[in-house]
Parts: C-alpha cells; sequence; structure tokens
C-alpha cells in the first residue's frame, strides 16, 4: 500500500541534517533536469548520493557496496524504514538544489509497468534555521485532474511522503531569499520487485577475498566505472558486473560456482554472456593483447573488452599509461562504432 502525502517532523537529528547537507552541497553540479522530456527544463543543481544502475532493474541500493561506505545514509534510510513499518527497497538517493532562478517543472518520479506496486518518493528538506514563507520553494503534489491536491512547506527537517506514480513539483524559491533550497532524496518500492540479475552476481561473488575486499564490491565498482566514466552500454555495463565472477579468469580462479555458458545466457542474455566469455579466456598479458588486438573481435567486441579492462584497471590501479592507450582506441573504435 502506497503512503500518500503524509509528513512527518522531527524523525532525524539535526546535527546529521546539517553534516548531510554539507557534505552533499560540496558534491553538486548544475543542468540535472526534473523533466529530461521538456525542452525547457534548464536543470537545478544535484548529486546522486548512490548511482543507479541504469542497466539494471529496481535494485535496492542498500544491497550495494556503496551504501556500505555511507553510515550517514544508512542512519538516515533505518530512520525513515521505521516511520513506513514494513519492508522497502531503496531505488534512489540524490541531493536537489534550487536557488532563485531555477525552476522545478512538473514531472513523475515513477513510470513503472508493475502494476499495483507501491512506489514512494521521500523528501528530507535539510535547510536550516526557519523557513520564511516569503522565500516559497513549496512542493506541490497534483492530482489526476492536474489540480494541486497537497502542499509541502520546507521547514527544516521536515520529511514529506507521497507517491511517487503522481505529478510534482518544487516551488521556485523567491528573490528574497538567497539560499540554496536542498533536499535529500530517497525513492522506494515493495523490496520484493527487484532484478535478480544484481542478486544472482552477488551471491556468486560476496565475500570472496579480492584485493582487500570481496570481489563483489570490485564487481560492482567495474559495472558502475563503466556506467559513469566511460558512458558504456547497459549490455557492457551488466558483462562489467560479471566480468570474472562466474567463469574467472587467468588471474581470478576463486569463484563459488562454475556455470555453463547457457544458464550464463539465459541469466545476462548472449549478448552480454558472449563478452563474459571472451574476456575470461584472455592471457597473462591480457591488456597488451588487447591493445594490440590479438584476438578474432569485432570492432564492437574489442571495443567491449577494452572498456571493462580500463574499468577495471581504475578501480584496482587508478589511472595509468595503459588505461590512456586503451581510451584512445575505444574513441577511435567510436568513430565507427556506438559500442
Amino acid at each position: 500500500m502506497t503512503i500518500e502525502n503524509e509528513v512527518i517532523d522531527g524523525l532525524f537529528d539535526s546535527q546529521m541534517l546539517t553534516y548531510v547537507r554539507k557534505k552533499y552541497t560540496n558534491q553538486m553540479t548544475y543542468s540535472w533536469k526534473a523533466n529530461g522530456y521538456s525542452e525547457y527544463d534548464q536543470g537545478h543543481w544535484n548529486t546522486q548520493v548512490i548511482h543507479k544502475p541504469r542497466f539494471l532493474n529496481n535494485v535496492n541500493l542498500a544491497d550495494t557496496p556503496t551504501y556500505n561506505d555511507l553510515p550517514e545514509i544508512q542512519y538516515m534510510w533505518n530512520n525513515l524504514l521505521g516511520a513506513f513499518g514494513q519492508p522497502r527497497g531503496l531505488l534512489r538517493c540524490y541531493c536537489n538544489g534550487y536557488t532563485f532562478g531555477t525552476d522545478g517543472y512538473i514531472h513523475i518520479d515513477e513510470r513503472s509497468d508493475h502494476q499495483g506496486v507501491a512506489y514512494e518518493t521521500v523528501v528530507v528538506y535539510l535547510n536550516e534555521g526557519k523557513w520564511e514563507m516569503d522565500w516559497a520553494g513549496e512542493t506541490i503534489i497534483y492530482n489526476s485532474a492536474e489540480e494541486p491536491e497537497f502542499v509541502c512547506k520546507p521547514a527544516h527537517g521536515r520529511t514529506l511522503i507521497f507517491n511517487s506514480q503522481k505529478w510534482h513539483r518544487a516551488l521556485p524559491v523567491s528573490r528574497v531569499y538567497g539560499g540554496l533550497r536542498t533536499i535529500i532524496t530517497f525513492k522506494t518500492c515493495d523490496p520484493n520487485i527487484k532484478d535478480e540479475r544484481f542478486y544472482f552476481i552477488k551471491e556468486q561473488t560476496e565475500g570472496i577475498p579480492h584485493s582487500g575486499r570481496d570481489f563483489f564490491t570490485h564487481s560492482w565498482n567495474v559495472s558502475m566505472i563503466l556506467q559513469e566514466q566511460l558512458q558504456a552500454s547497459k549490455t557492457t555495463c551488466l558483462a562489467g558486473l560479471y566480468h570474472a565472477g562466474v567463469y574467472g579468469t587467468v588471474f581470478f580462479d576463486n569463484i563459488k560456482e562454475r556455470l555453463s555458458r547457457d544458464k550464463v545466457k539465459e541469466i545476462i542474455g548472449e549478448e552480454a554472456e558472449n563478452i563474459v566469455c571472451a574476456y575470461s579466456l584472455l592471457g597473462e598479458n591480457r591488456t597488451q593483447d588487447l591493445i594490440q588486438r590479438n584476438g578474432e573481435w569485432t570492432d564492437r567486441e574489442w571495443g567491449r573488452l577494452l572498456q571493462i579492462e580500463v574499468a577495471n584497471t581504475i578501480d584496482q590501479k587508478g589511472i595509468n599509461g595503459p588505461v590512456n592507450q586503451m581510451m584512445d582506441l575505444i574513441a577511435e573504435i567510436k568513430t565507427k562504432d556506438e559500442l
């Protein structure tokens, strides 16, 4: 059952909210759009607290390695779960900021095909002190007749929970207010609606030691480097998540269960599995073999293998000479193939 337009004050410690605001305000960049379908949306300030894996569907971000490194988000999410009084999955977590002259356009947060599934948006207002009425900046939620049905003042520490499938917007702050109206947002869902591709590889690789952490953390990092830094395709990101966890490689063979190719294709699809298999067969001179194209790969296969090797190298060693060489090759391949 979806929570509709509920306001809770005092759910979080004020000092913790100040810490959250300062930490994530410093990470914000401009141009994130509330409504990507509207050409006139010029964007606002934003930072993704936990990047959503766009190559997967409905992953509970509380199950990801990134979540484990964010105690302030764990504190807030645990408090929210207590307020919900029922299990929820965390689909998104980000901070938004609005200044005078920055408009918040009407939009819907969740356009899911899952009928009857509850999705909520949770907004926590972070600005300290009393919020004056002349400053504006209220959140407005609309009904099916496109009429305002609920208005929430952005008071410090206030939590607003509403149906993610309803139209809503942040009203612009007035010229009287000279600061940054800041919120942290959590998007939630029924935890039973989840992408089994993520949970399968998590079970397959979690707890296996690898470079001072577990292999699942490494696999997750590779996939997110592919998504965020290399802007790789969904297929490549998915292959990066599985890159050594099902077949192993010449450097890593400590896997829980060696799966058949048919089984892996059934889980992640033939195209992603082909890349995973090709990567697992690379030898001890893997990086140089890829640079010199010592394999019978199409341009697309070669480019995707290079992308995974770049992400793998960045996660383990950071930027270095071979990464630059591989990135130059990837750029050249992209002139012929989108990858």
